[in-house]
């Protein structure tokens, strides 16, 4: 999990003032697929980015450990990702009124997600 901070930091570093909401997000999915395969900690692998409806910029990742689905379930929560803020993302992610979501699945099936709102995040 402490990977998460850095991939966040990592993608919104590559997005400029003055773009789009869409431009923004689809630029994250570029980002985050050159960064498939980074370990989030515990087995848990980003495997893709996604833009849903222009709206949503959803991170997708995989685990086929058992104690990485039970870690996970445990710890990870809105309020996990909402304390952390504020960050260089979610300043973005409100300010371009991007809605973030973490998608967890286990052997490729969704097991958790969890969704944070622009106006959610922490000034």
């Amino acid at each position: 999990m402490k990977n998460i901070l850095f991939s966040l930091t990592l993608l919104i570093s590559l997005c400029s003032y003055g773009q789009t909401r869409t431009a923004i997000i689809n630029n994250l999915v570029k980002q985050s697929n050159k960064a498939k395969g980074m370990d989030a900690g515990g087995g848990m692998i980003l495997i893709k980015g996604l833009n849903e409806n222009n709206r949503a910029f959803v991170y997708v990742y995989n685990t086929s450990s058992e104690g990485a689905l039970k870690q996970y379930k445990k710890t990870v929560s809105k309020q996990f990702f909402i304390n952390q803020s504020p960050t260089q993302y979610s300043k973005v992610a409100k300010k371009n009124n991007i809605i973030t979501k973490w998608r967890y699945l286990y052997n490729y099936k969704k097991f958790i997600e969890v969704k944070v709102y622009p106006s959610e995040w922490k000034d």
